[in-house]
C-alpha cells in the first residue's frame, strides 16, 4: 500500500460504524474483534495498517515501550552509554549554542576532549551538573516522580 492509499484508508476509518470497524478488524488482524471502544478499535486498526506499510518498531524499542508502560523510566540512565560515536548533542544555554560530538572514548567540545558530559556541563555553567541531565538525555527526579504518580 502506498502512502496516498494508506492516508485515504486511515481517513476512512473515522467514518466507519462500529459494525464496519469489526469487519475491518477481522480483515486486518485476521481474528475476532475484542470488546473495545470505537476509538480504541480505530486506533489499533490504524496502527496495524501503518505497521504493514512502514514496518514495526525494533525489538529494543518495543522492550523500552513495555518498560514505560510498566511504570519504568525508559532506561534514561542508560541513554548516554547507547550514544554512537559521531552523534552530535546540541543544547542552547544562556543564548549560546553548545554542540558536543560523541567520540569513541568520550566527548569532544570546542576542540577539546572530555571523559564525560558532566565535565562539559561544569565547564559551561561553572556549577556541578549531571551531564546527561544538562544535555536532556536523562529526566530529572521530579519528572520521574511525576511520571510514576500518573
Amino acid at each position: 500500500m502506498n502512502v496516498p492509499q494508506l492516508n485515504e484508508k486511515l481517513a476512512d476509518l473515522a467514518t466507519l460504524s462500529p459494525g464496519q470497524l469489526r469487519i475491518e478488524w477481522r480483515r486486518v488482524f485476521r481474528s475476532a474483534p475484542p470488546a473495545l471502544s470505537r476509538d480504541l478499535m480505530t486506533r489499533l486498526i490504524a496502527w496495524k495498517l501503518q505497521v504493514k506499510a512502514y514496518g514495526d518498531v525494533s525489538a529494543a524499542f518495543s522492550k523500552l515501550l513495555a518498560a514505560v508502560a510498566a511504570g519504568g523510566d525508559a532506561g534514561a540512565d542508560n541513554r548516554v552509554g547507547k550514544l554512537k560515536a559521531g552523534t552530535r548533542i546540541v543544547r542552547e544555554w544562556n543564548g549560546r549554542l553548545l554542540c558536543v560530538l560523541v567520540a569513541e572514548d568520550g566527548f569532544s567540545f570546542e576542540n577539546r576532549s572530555y571523559r564525560s558530559l558532566s565535565e562539559i556541563a561544569r565547564k559551561v555553567t561553572g556549577a556541578h551538573w549531571s551531564g546527561p541531565r544538562f544535555f536532556g538525555l536523562q529526566r530529572s527526579n521530579a519528572s520521574k516522580a511525576a511520571t510514576r504518580a500518573h
